[in-house]
């Protein structure tokens, strides 16, 4: 170990070397010690180079050993530097850097999932939406805080020095910036373009539309493309003889925009400021989505910025030739005479779609692909190339993988210029409209009618106004179009522009859109958008049904399919739409991963060819994984099953999902099934016969034993295996015979005797199981009849593994016992046909209900699933599947925490008094979107806000409270000192304060809390025979308080449960504390006990005092 980890000096703790740095810090720049932030870096709190070096020097005499002059480099926080010298952070030579993202497939699609905007007139993205939505025109005379129009407008064209037109679209208070905020000083501040300061503030918004605080990203692989042109702000300072200072080199340099973002967010993917012209910002997008599919970046922040400060920039495009007099973009219409300048910015946050999606993002739309040339040897540097442009199309189209006439709309460059009109309308029609009926033309129209011609941020901008009419499913107006330009034919090219708000032209298919920017110096990009409908929330609720007063709901067996059911792409997007499914598969993961040695989720979501699906020792795993977590969102939704039932390995997870096995057991079973299978000998096949089973076992006679039955599926469907030669023979003799016979593909090999021999390595490798007698009755395809759990060990599932499948007898004793509905939870009901047969043979009826089938997008089929189960009479939770859609009283009251922040005690009065009005004036929003989006799209400062309110009134009237100065106990205020997290304790209560409502509701509901509770299930039923599980849910019917001998390991189970919640949530003691058996719990919480010796001094120490109940009392 180093030397500056205290050998050979005096050793001082984290806390000491801290306290010593921010008195010398606060000495040194004139702070009171209390405001010294140990998290900010020691130049953003003033501290520079000569006092580094001294402040160096001077702590290696207080440590009495030597230190390296570099250290407030290496180790940039008061914080970090402490903690490097105490050893409580390993020294850098240890630490892990990150490492290259694996790159992703070259097609996968690039997902946008967040944004952030200010354009004119419109400060934020819904202010953008509403201007869009209204057809507003944001285009003013230059206002007089920018220049005196008056001094330089001249109507005649070239004049020297002077401008033709006094209008633009510009923005408000550019000048307002808190630097602080960003960790830059006053001073520095001053010299910055307001263009890296809008930036910077865009970068974080969008970060917070995206959900993604920004602190996580310091260190990763995040990329920034940024476009920008014009530097008008650094023209203004020469214009004014300004002095260069310390600052000026970095304030003013085109490239340090993005260079600054990189720097204050600390992302070390590439940091690009890109300049083509007016295709600036779209190039970068195109560049982000190449790092992004590269593996270069993990995460990219795109976009672009201009500001118009100096008129000299305007008197340059004016001499130039490209500004409409009248201060108009008149896209496509005849009037045209060029285009009126606007400004803003734009910040779009891009992840490949994969991971979008196993991150749980929103998703505003997705890149399909996206292309960049260059005009070439053209008319001119400035003249556009009609066949370049054409090029770009079909080279945009091809890269997405889309044929150009599925595409909707095209935001258009259409800068409203005599010449550049015609020609992006020619090329457009040429490769877009080419193939299209007369009846169905491509809408086409351009945003800069609405705000201008933003030039660098032109692309951006488009890219956010399509991502917006995306989302909400329609086509705002492009402005200013009243006479058709006479040199575009637009029948013959079939194309229509978009004159009024109108609905998105797609009625089925996903919405595509292409997005379209020129540079003058010839450089062209395209980008192809496409809706992204994964986490739709479309269900159809049912406003009443024919069952829906039905006192009796439907008795509803869930069926699990064995191998076969699986398809590329199934349950994606329920990742990403459905919280619940997620969680669960999210535990198979865990479970599986260290067995297996690769993740369920990745493999899920990973392109096909990286995924390897075809491989069976995949599919099973995952197939697994996607049943047991399809069953838990059923039953989020209010599907409970009254039955399972599982065929062939399907077994394991109807055995789960009844409560007999863990699902630590079930891929314990998965794993060690996949290795026996290796030993399965050559030459063995299966086939699929259409007879009985009787009639089949007749006819394989004469093969000696070389066939056997495997399954028996239906009346008129069995399953057969044996060897491959005498199996090819038998059904070429059967369909020679007029009967349906067919040889099946699988990877697995069971149910037939050629797998006997492998009966005692499966039990040998077989894991440890402690199988539960469940909760939920389940049908055995072993014997047929219904099974009690605990017998369901090892020798079992051997078996499972060897003996017929009797499916047919199965789904008899289903019907027979009055079952109704049977749910399939699968991928894909390979069992339809079978379980259809069954209903027909027998003389009970019964529904049959797919969960989705192979390629239906999985929420649509889940959707249609649930509207036939709710006209089945099943107690379908609609508010649960679409939230706000509670039948009136009967919908629960769902209580909503509200969390604000702000620097000051001030400013956060005043924020909740924005608020409030803001709730008095949108009564659109909903509370729970609200409390969302403060909570974890916002962050966090010193002075904290919490209100509780299950209203929207509520919440505004308790935030209008505290903006008075009001006290109540709701809302609750605090302070967190900057840099320190507050020290939190454990407090584990003795008996009497068990809640079994909130327990049972915490193990239905809270993966962890369940993963936490069955551990100690595990070993009470080891220890004692019972089960806490069963016990959990038969108190829950009875009327009386538990028994001292079930409630004690109950209370221990749910708190050690419970902790075990706050943890995954991210929420660690301190301390901790325990009241009489409470103790207890503290002791394996703090680690002093383990769970099995917790867990046995409880059950004896509730069985001593079970057996005194009744002899004496307690009072207070």
């Amino acid at each position: 170990m180093s030397t500056e980890h205290g050998v050979g000096g005096v050793g001082r703790s984290t806390g000491q070397l801290r306290d010593w740095l921010v008195q010398q810090v606060a000495s040194q720049v004139g702070l009171e010690a209390h405001t010294v932030r140990i998290t900010e870096p020691f130049f953003s709190l003033g501290v520079g180079s000569v006092f580094a070096t001294r402040l160096i020097a001077e702590l290696a005499r207080w440590l009495e050993r030597p230190l390296s002059p570099t250290l407030v480099w290496e180790h940039p926080t008061i914080d970090k530097l402490a903690r490097h010298l105490s050893g409580a952070e390993p020294p850098r030579a240890e630490m892990h850097a990150p490492g290259p993202e694996a790159a992703v497939d070259g097609a996968e699609p690039i997902a946008i999932v967040g944004l952030a905007c200010r354009f004119p007139k419109a400060p934020d993205a819904k202010a953008f939406w509403r201007v869009l939505q209204e057809g507003r025109d944001c285009v003013t005379e230059v206002p007089s805080n920018r220049w005196d129009a008056s001094l330089y407008y001249d109507p005649a064209p070239g004049t020297p020095g002077k401008i033709v037109t006094r209008y633009g679209a510009f923005l408000d208070s550019v000048d307002r910036f808190d630097p602080v905020f960003f960790g830059i000083s006053p001073r520095e501040a001053g010299q910055l373009d307001p263009q890296q300061r809008l930036m910077l503030e865009l970068s974080w918004e969008a970060l917070e539309d995206a959900g993604i605080a920004p602190r996580v990203l310091r260190g990763s692989r995040t990329g920034v493309f940024t476009g920008m042109v014009w530097r008008d702000y650094a023209d203004l300072q020469t214009i004014h003889n300004a002095a260069p200072t310390l600052h000026t080199c970095t304030g003013y340099a085109g490239g340090i925009i993005a260079n600054r973002i990189s720097y204050a967010l600390g992302l070390e993917g590439p940091s690009l400021a890109i300049d083509t012209a007016c295709s600036s910002s779209l190039v970068a997008i195109h560049e982000a989505c190449r790092s992004l599919r590269s593996g270069e970046s993990s995460l990219a922040l795109a976009g672009g910025v201009q500001l118009n400060l100096s008129p000299r920039t305007f008197m340059a495009v004016s001499a130039f030739g490209a500004l409409a007099p009248d201060g108009r973009c008149r896209t496509f219409d005849a009037r045209a005479s060029g285009y009126v300048r606007g400004e803003g910015g734009g910040v779009l946050v891009l992840k490949p779609l994969s991971r979008a999606l196993a991150d749980g993002d929103a998703i505003y739309c997705l890149i399909r692909g996206s292309a960049v040339n260059n005009d070439g040897a053209s008319n001119g540097l400035t003249a556009p190339n009609p066949k370049a442009q054409e090029r770009l199309l079909r080279d945009a189209y091809a890269v997405a993988g889309m044929d150009p006439a599925q595409v909707h709309y095209v935001e258009l460059h259409g800068t409203g210029t005599p010449l550049g009109d015609p020609i992006e309308a020619g090329a457009l029609g040429a490769v877009l409209g080419a193939a299209r009926e007369a009846e169905r033309p491509l809408h086409v129209g351009s945003v800069k009618t609405n705000i201008g011609h933003l030039e660098a941020a032109a692309g951006i901008a488009s890219v956010i106004k399509v991502a917006l009419s995306i989302r909400h499913q329609q086509l705002p107006a492009s402005l200013h179009f009243e006479q058709p330009n006479p040199r575009i034919p637009f029948d013959d090219l079939r194309l229509r522009v978009q004159t009024q708000l109108a609905p998105w032209p797609a009625e089925k298919d996903p919405a595509v859109a292409g997005i379209s920017a020129f540079g003058f110096g010839g450089t062209n990009c395209h980008v192809v958008v496409e809706e992204h409908r994964g986490g739709s929330r479309t269900a159809a609720v049912p406003v009443s049904t024919p069952h829906a007063q039905s006192p009796r709901h439907p008795k509803t067996a869930f069926l699990f399919a064995g191998a076969g059911s699986a398809w590329w792409g199934m349950g994606r997007e329920l990742l990403g739409a459905e919280p619940v499914f997620r969680a669960r598969f999210e535990e198979c993961d865990a479970a599986f991963r260290p067995l297996g040695g690769w993740s369920l989720v990745e493999a899920l979501l990973a392109p096909r060819v990286r995924s390897r699906f075809e491989q069976g020792e995949r599919q099973l795993p995952l197939v697994l994984a996607f049943q047991i977590s399809l069953a838990a969102l059923w039953r989020s939704w209010g599907i409970e099953p009254s039955a399972t039932v599982g065929y062939s390995v399907g077994e394991w997870a109807a055995a789960q999902v009844a409560g007999i096995l863990t699902i630590e057991e079930v891929f314990a079973l998965a794993y060690h099934y996949i290795q026996v299978q290796k030993g399965v000998a050559g030459g063995v096949g299966m086939a699929v016969v259409g007879l009985s089973g009787a009639e089949v076992a007749e006819r394989i006679a004469p093969y000696g034993g070389r066939i056997s039955i495997a399954s028996e599926n239906g009346p008129r469907s069995t399953g057969l295996g044996g060897e491959a030669a005498a199996l090819q023979d038998f059904t070429a003799s059967m369909t020679a015979a007029g009967i349906f016979a067919r040889l099946v593909e699988i990877d697995f090999y069971a149910h037939i005797p050629q797998v006997e021999a492998l009966k005692p390595l499966f039990l040998q490798s077989c894991p440890v199981l402690r199988p539960s007698p469940g909760r939920v009755p389940m049908v055995s395809t072993v014997s047929g009849a219904f099974v009690d759990g605990g017998t369901l060990g090892a020798e079992y599932w051997a078996s499972n593994f060897r003996e017929p499948v009797r499916f047919a007898t199965a789904m008899r004793t289903l019907l027979e016992g009055g079952y109704d509905v049977v749910l399939d939870v699968n991928p894909h009901p390979i069992h339809e046909h079978s379980v259809l047969e069954n209903v027909r043979a027998g003389t009970a009826s019964a529904e049959f209900i797919a969960s989705m089938r192979r390629g239906e997008p999985s929420v649509e089929g889940l959707h249609r699933a649930l509207t036939q189960l709710s006209q089945a009479g099943g107690p379908v939770r609609w508010e649960r599947v679409v939230p706000g859609t509670g039948a009136g009283s009967s919908a629960p009251v769902r209580t909503e925490l509200f969390v604000a922040s702000a620097r000051t005690e001030q400013a956060l009065r005043e924020q909740a008094d924005r608020i409030a009005e803001q709730l008095r004036r949108d009564a659109a929003s909903s509370l729970t979107d609200l409390c969302y989006t403060a909570g974890a799209r916002r962050s966090h400062h010193e002075h904290r806000l919490a209100l509780v309110a299950e209203t929207r009134a509520a919440l505004e009237e308790g935030l209008a409270a505290f903006a008075r100065g009001e006290i109540r106990p709701n809302p609750s205020q605090g302070m967190v000192r900057p840099g320190e997290a507050p020290r939190l304790g454990f407090v584990f209560s003795g008996q009497g304060s068990f809640p079994l409502g909130s327990s049972v509701q915490l193990f239905e509901e809270e993966p962890s809390f369940r993963k936490a509770f069955e551990r100690s299930e595990r070993l009470f039923r080891a220890q004692t025979g019972a089960s806490l599980i069963e016990a959990l849910h038969a108190e829950r019917e009875s009327q009386h308080p538990p028994r001292t001998e079930i409630e004690q390991p109950l209370l221990f189970a749910f708190q050690v449960a419970l902790a075990a919640l706050w943890e995954s949530w991210g929420i660690r003691p301190d301390a901790v504390v325990g009241h009489s058996v409470g103790e207890i719990s503290a002791a394996h919480v703090a680690g002093v006990l383990s769970l099995e010796e917790a867990l046995s001094l409880v059950v004896s120490r509730s069985r001593l005092m079970g057996r005194a109940a009744g002899q004496g009392g307690m009072a207070t």
